[in-house]
This record gives C-alpha cells, structure tokens and sequence, in this order.
C-alpha cells in the first residue's frame, strides 16, 4: 500500500505545482496586459515629441569618427553619457518602434556607421536601462500604472531587437507598420562640435535635427 501511494502523491504534488505555476503565470501576463492597457488611456502623460539623446561629432577623418552621446528623460534631465569611436565615416542611429493604441514610443537601440553593420553597432539600451525601466520615458508626471506599462513595452522592444531573426535591420523611415519596427536616421553631413538631436515624433517619424 505504501508503495502505492508514494507515486500518487508525488503525482498531486507536482500538478500542484503546475497549477501553481500556470496561476502565477497568468496573473503576470493579464497584470501586464492591463498595465498596457492603462498606458493607452493615459497617453497623454507622454511628450508628442521627444528627444531622448543628443550628440556632438567630437572628430571625423575618412577612416574614423568620434562621438560624445547624452540621453535625457522625458522632463530633459540628463541620465547617462559616453564617448567613443568607430571606423567609418557617418553615423546612424536605430531605434525600435513599439505602437501604443494610435502612437508609438521609440526606444534608442544602436549606433553604428557606414562601416558597420547596424546589428554590430554599440548597443544603447544599457545606457538608460534602470531596472527594466527605460528612463529616456521618465517624468514626474508618469504614475506608477504608466512606469509599468512602459517597462513592459520595454522589455518587448528588447526582446525584438534581440530576436527578430532576419539577421538585419528593417527600416521604416517615415512611418512603420502595425507592428514593432525598427527606424534608421542617418547623418552623413555634420560639422564637429555642433549638437544634434534625435527628435521622434508620435507618429513614428524620427529624424536628426542639428540644435
């Protein structure tokens, strides 16, 4: 009889615990859900415009280029920086659009040059990266419901920047689809020590403006 009922409650344990887990599961996932869904009705808390970083060409060559980048939160405080520099000539920078209702969000995701491959450029989401917060959306006006939404939305543009197994970048450059895309501006002409600013509009139009 013992050996009989060890496996049985074995058994109930362990269905015990996928029932559990399938619980926790889909508490997470309609909690996320309906974060999202907050976010759309409170949309309005987010800029029509934004500039999330800045940058000024440092030094240029035909081989080279050198660059001080600066990324912003919503309220325009600074919240990282860094320098460096990469072969080529011109600069890009690719950013992910996620669709919010009838609006996107744009989330920095890379600068690369001409002699790089945009999916070997220097990755961004680090930079402003707080905890799976992206604070580049960060404002004292957001509430918490709002802070949980964007983070989410955060996590899905990373997610399809990492997995989008097409090997390279699609480019939306005045308007992307239903759908997560990527959007490419390109700076080609610049003059070293000027600012330059990489302002998206909710309309999911990026561009590179000189300040």
């Amino acid at each position: 009889m013992r050996i009989g009922r060890v496996p049985r409650a074995v058994l109930a344990c362990l269905l015990a615990a996928v029932l559990a887990a399938a619980l926790v599961s889909g508490y997470v996932f309609i909690r996320r859900s309906l974060a999202v869904s907050r976010l759309e009705e409170r949309i309005g808390m987010l800029k029509a415009e934004t500039v999330p970083l800045r940058f000024v060409v440092l030094s240029r060559s035909d081989q080279s280029v050198s660059a001080r980048f600066i990324f912003y939160d919503a309220d325009g405080r600074e919240i990282a920086m860094f320098e460096r520099s990469w072969n080529g000539s011109e600069l890009a920078i690719d950013a992910v659009l996620v669709p919010v209702g009838e609006r996107f969000l744009a989330f920095p995701a890379r600068v690369f040059t001409d002699a790089t491959a945009a999916r070997r450029g220097t990755e961004l989401f680090g930079y402003y990266d707080r905890g799976g917060f992206p604070a580049v959306f960060d404002s004292a006006s957001l509430d918490a419901a709002a802070r949980d939404a964007l983070s989410v939305l955060f996590s899905k543009a990373k997610s399809f920047d990492a997995d989008d197994g097409t090997g390279k970048t699609s480019i939306a450059p005045e308007g992307p689809s239903a759908g997560l895309a990527h959007v490419i501006k390109r700076l080609r002409d610049f003059e070293i020590g000027a600012v330059y600013a990489f302002v998206f509009r909710a309309d999911g139009v990026a561009d590179i403006l000189r300040e």
